[in-house]
């Protein structure tokens, strides 16, 4: 495959002599580069990779917001799910049983099979 430059010519959207310079100025830079023993900082490069670090964490984010998110819709699903399945019919029962609610005494009418399921919990 090609180099990115010369897909850039190919396509017309750089001349030759553009291409030269630039190849001329990396070399120039890394030629300094090596006498001093220093690098060159990109300022572009570096200001992408913060940009696609500061990206990456604000993703990480959202998704831990929306897998907590999915996790409580989930707990409140199998709550529901849990009552429904344990529901005790009122029944049109004759026998009285009293419980607590909120620190008052309540009555419900029950039969006599719900007050035992009652009872044994």
């Amino acid at each position: 495959m090609a180099s990115l430059q010369e897909q850039f010519l190919k396509a017309g959207l750089v001349d030759q002599k553009k291409a030269k310079k630039v190849h001329q100025d990396k070399a120039r830079q890394q030629k300094i580069e090596r006498r001093t023993g220093t690098e060159s900082v990109d300022e572009a490069r570096v200001a992408a990779q913060d940009a696609q670090r500061k990206n990456a964490e604000r993703a990480r984010e959202l998704n831990a917001q929306r897998d907590a998110a999915a996790t409580q819709k989930a707990i409140a699903a199998q709550i529901a799910q849990m009552v429904q399945q344990n529901r005790q019919h009122k029944g049109g029962g004759d026998i009285a049983y009293n419980f607590t609610h909120d620190n008052k005494i309540k009555r419900v009418y029950v039969s006599a099979k719900v007050r035992d399921h009652i009872v044994a919990g």
